[in-house]
C-alpha cells in the first residue's frame, strides 16, 4: 500500500495529460467541456487509480519516480506534435511549453537516485523464538499477508490521514456532482481542493517531512472550519474536527521524534 500510495502522487501528471488528449477523440454523444462535463473527472479518476496500481506493482522506489517522470515528459511531447498536426489554438506557444515542461520531467527524472528515495520498509518478520513453526507454516501465505495488510491498513495511526483524505475526497466530489445545489456544489468543489493539495500530501509527507505535514494537515483542518462556517453543512464540521485530531496526533508524533533524536545525539556523545 506503501508504493499505491506514493504512486498516487507520482502519476497524476501523466493521469491528467492522458485525459487532455482523451478530449481531443471523445465521441460525439458526450457533452462538450463547454458545459462542466463530469465524465472527464471520472475518466481523470479512472485513468489515475489504473495507472498508480500498475505503477505501484511494477516499480519501486527510485524506477517509480523516474517511470512516471518519464511518460509524463512522453505524453506532453506526443499532445504538442498532436496539437500541431490538428491545427489547435496557439499551437506554437503551447507545444514549446509542453516541450519545455516535458524537459524539465526527463531532467527532473535524471538526478532521482537510491539516495533520494527513502527505502522500502522492511516488512515485519516473526521471530524465531515467538511462535511455533507448525503455526507459521499452516496458514497460507497469501491468507497471512492480506491479513497482516488488512490489520495495518485500518488499525495503524499511520495512515489514518490517507482515509481521511480519501473520504473528503468522495464526500466532496458528491456534493459538487451529486446534489449539485448551493451551497453543496461550490463548497464540495472547495472540500476537493482541500483534500487533494493540502490533505493528501499532508498524509504522504508525514514520515519524511513531519513539520511540513503539520503545517498541511493545519490548513487543511482551517479550510475544512471556514467550509463548515459558510456553507453550514454537518460534513465539514466532521472533517475540521478530525483534521484537529490528526493534526494534534501529527505535532505529538513528531515530538516524540525530536526528543528521541536529541536523546540519540546525547547517547552517541
Amino acid at each position: 500500500m506503501h508504493r499505491f500510495y506514493l504512486s498516487l502522487h507520482a502519476t497524476l501528471p501523466a493521469a491528467l495529460t492522458l485525459v487532455a488528449l482523451a478530449q481531443w477523440w471523445a465521441p460525439g454523444w458526450l457533452p462538450s467541456l463547454a458545459g462542466r462535463a463530469t465524465w472527464t473527472v471520472w475518466l481523470f479518476l479512472l485513468l489515475w487509480v489504473l495507472l498508480s496500481a500498475v505503477a505501484g506493482a511494477s516499480l519501486r522506489a527510485a524506477s517509480l519516480w523516474r517511470g512516471s517522470l518519464y511518460l509524463t515528459a512522453g505524453l506532453l511531447w506526443s499532445a504538442g506534435l498532436i496539437g500541431g498536426f490538428k491545427g489547435a489554438a496557439l499551437t506554437g506557444w503551447v507545444s514549446m511549453g509542453m516541450a519545455l515542461v516535458g524537459v524539465a520531467c526527463v531532467a527532473l527524472a535524471r538526478f532521482v537516485g537510491p539516495e533520494r528515495v527513502r527505502a522500502s520498509v522492511p516488512s515485519r518478520r516473526v521471530a524465531k523464538g515467538s511462535a511455533g513453526p507448525s503455526t507459521v507454516r499452516s496458514e497460507p501465505a497469501f491468507t497471512r499477508r492480506m491479513g497482516q495488510w488488512a490489520r495495518a491498513w485500518l488499525c495503524e495511526p499511520r495512515y489514518w490521514s490517507f482515509h481521511l483524505a480519501g473520504v473528503a475526497a468522495c464526500e466532496s466530489f458528491r456534493l459538487a456532482h451529486v446534489v449539485g445545489s448551493e451551497p453543496a456544489r461550490s463548497s464540495g468543489m472547495a472540500g476537493l481542493l482541500i483534500a487533494f493539495w493540502l490533505g493528501l500530501p499532508a498524509a504522504t509527507l508525514q514520515n519524511w517531512m513531519p513539520r511540513t505535514a503539520l503545517a498541511l494537515g493545519l490548513t487543511a483542518g482551517l479550510g475544512y472550519a471556514g467550509l463548515a462556517l459558510k456553507s453550514g453543512l454537518p460534513q465539514w464540521h466532521v472533517a475540521a474536527g478530525l483534521c484537529a485530531c490528526l493534526v494534534v496526533h501529527a505535532g505529538w508524533r513528531a515530538r516524540s521524534s525530536h526528543r528521541q533524536a536529541i536523546n540519540a545525539g546525547v547517547l552517541s556523545t
